[in-house]
């Protein structure tokens, strides 16, 4: 497995992760059926992003990975799934 499959299962891992987070959060959310639901999944989504930053910072240098490029998957991924979630975004 080259450098970029490697990058790509990580964010797959991620992807679904925060996919779950998405979902289980909004599940009983009284705001779900609101005007604020998609404000409120972005904070959701942007909230577990930091989250999952502070949590793989310590093992970045085992992942093979610099701060900026974990930064940087973590941002792809993060708006990958704002994109599913979140229309015109």
């Amino acid at each position: 497995m080259n450098r970029t499959d490697e990058i790509n299962a990580m964010k797959s891992i991620l992807e679904k992760e925060f996919d779950k987070i998405a979902i289980e959060s909004m599940k009983d959310n009284p705001l779900g059926d609101t005007p604020l639901a998609g404000y409120t999944m972005i904070q959701i989504i942007m909230d577990s992003a930091e989250t999952y930053k502070e949590e793989l910072k310590p093992i970045r240098s085992e992942l093979g990975m610099t701060a900026s490029e974990l930064d940087e998957m973590i941002n792809d991924v993060m708006k990958k799934v704002l994109k599913k979630y979140i229309t015109n975004i």
